[in-house]
């Protein structure tokens, strides 16, 4: 049964929203595509000869299957660039902020056949994944924290159907070549890293861009920030419950994605993904568990897992784990800055250390 057949049969009475049928209708869809696998003449030579004696034909293995894929902007190739570029300025503003858990985030692209099934299967009502194991992954908050390191502070974040601060973007759509309406990210990019400083500018155009590519990806693929009032003062943006914000969205554009698969996810999926392949490992762990979890993880080792549980089975049939607990050393090294010092030229760092060594001659002489 395809997506649009089972759209047509919530038409005749079908309740698809409720999580049994929509099992039940994934493992259709997936039985089906696993039992129509594509064929192919063994060679144009023999293919007058095989006539004679029944087509001879090879069946492609399972590598080959087809499986349904999410559609999906998220890109984030331009943002891990963009977070290679910060100079040290730069990355003090972002752990200022207490973002600086990002600055190790490398994922390029996302697996789009294991986010579909995770997609689809997830439950917004419950605010889980219902695995093939039989289990459930609940996301919530402290799962976004410990994934992406976000902020997860006590000032609550409600949707805001009006924004005040408006204002923000108009300064920002002004170095944008469309304007307000064609704000393209390389754009709100470019403006931001002339703030070599890290000051407010930075602060707000980075946030923007957290924004656009890890929380909520406007189908257009143009940069639409809703959350100009909460980053309008720069102080306050770390003491918001940003982890909120995230499992927000995920419920949010979820319950509107599953009226039509067909068309675009703009919610948070590479956090969807990166908390799955934490949690529930299959055969082996490929990245080891630190915070936050998200570090190591890569656009490349992200499709081998795909790769992996398909061609063995299915999505979902991992260990499951428990959530990452934080570690005392790990506080510190979110807003540690001694990584920094690499910054600096070595014809610099020479200097600062014969600096250093002459400084030790004339105190001991």
């Amino acid at each position: 049964m395809t997506t649009e057949n089972a759209q047509a049969s919530s038409k005749k009475g079908k309740n698809i929203g409720d999580a049994a049928d929509d099992d039940r209708l994934l493992a259709d869809e997936i039985e089906r595509i696993r039992n129509n696998k594509k064929i192919k003449i063994d060679d144009a030579s023999n293919s007058k000869a095989a006539s004679k004696k029944g087509k001879k034909i090879v069946v492609q293995d399972d590598t080959a299957i087809q499986t349904p894929t999410l559609a999906g902007r998220s890109n984030t190739d331009f943002f891990v660039d963009m977070l290679e570029s910060l100079n040290k300025n730069q990355r003090r503003a972002v752990r200022e902020i207490e973002f600086g858990a990002l600055l190790n985030f490398n994922i390029r692209s996302f697996p789009r056949s294991l986010a579909y099934y995770l997609i689809y299967n997830f439950n917004h009502k419950s605010s889980s994944i219902k695995l093939n194991s039989g289990e459930s992954l609940f996301l919530d908050d402290e799962d976004v924290h410990i994934t992406l390191g976000f902020s997860i502070e006590s000032l609550p974040m409600n949707r805001i159907k009006f924004q005040k601060n408006i204002n923000i973007k108009t300064q920002i759509a002004r170095f944008c070549k469309g304007g307000e309406k064609k704000m393209v990210p390389a754009y709100v990019v470019e403006q931001m890293m002339k703030d070599e400083e890290g000051g407010e500018w930075f602060k707000w155009n980075f946030m923007v861009l957290v924004e656009y590519a890890l929380i909520n990806t406007p189908a257009d693929g143009n940069v639409s920030p809703q959350i100009l009032d909460y980053i309008a003062d720069v102080e306050k943006i770390k003491q918001y419950n940003w982890c909120s914000y995230v499992i927000s969205k995920l419920l949010e554009t979820q319950k509107r994605w599953k009226r039509n698969t067909t068309k675009i996810f703009t919610g948070p999926v590479i956090f969807v993904v990166a908390c799955y392949v934490d949690k529930i490992v299959f055969e082996k762990k490929m990245v080891p568990r630190c915070y936050p979890t998200v570090k190591g993880w890569t656009a490349e080792l992200l499709k081998e897992r795909q790769r992996t549980e398909m061609n063995d089975s299915d999505f979902g049939l991992g260990h499951k784990y428990d959530r990452y607990k934080k570690q005392p050393h790990e506080e510190n090294d979110e807003n540690d800055e001694s990584e920094d010092e690499d910054d600096e030229p070595e014809d610099v760092k020479a200097l600062n250390k014969n600096d250093h060594d002459e400084e030790g001659t004339i105190s001991g002489s």
